[in-house]
């Protein structure tokens, strides 16, 4: 009930053109020259949270972070790739009538 049509339609078909920041991946570079990503779930002194689409959580030591940036890429997919356009309709429809 916050978000308008046109805002529910555009974050449907292009997820990547506004991401909220709670929402923005974080690329890990480690010391080791692996990369992790996800979402950042928490952060204390000594370690970072990441949470992967598929729920997995991976906690990695400040100690071993060489870099860190926020990709600018969703993490959900374009729908209009899985949906048809009468479908992506009735989704923004029903997304309207939640609270």
């Amino acid at each position: 009930s916050k978000k308008q049509a046109d805002y529910l339609l555009r974050s449907i078909v292009a997820p990547s053109a506004d991401i909220d920041r709670k929402y923005r991946t974080q690329v890990v570079e480690l010391t080791s020259g692996k990369t992790a990503q996800g979402l950042l779930l928490e952060q204390s002194e000594s370690t970072m949270t990441l949470v992967d689409s598929q729920g997995k959580k991976t906690v990695i030591d400040k100690d071993d972070i060489d870099d860190v940036f926020e990709q600018s890429i969703s993490i959900m997919p374009e729908m209009k790739k899985a949906l048809s356009r009468r479908e992506i309709r009735d989704l923004v429809a029903f997304l309207q009538t939640l609270k």
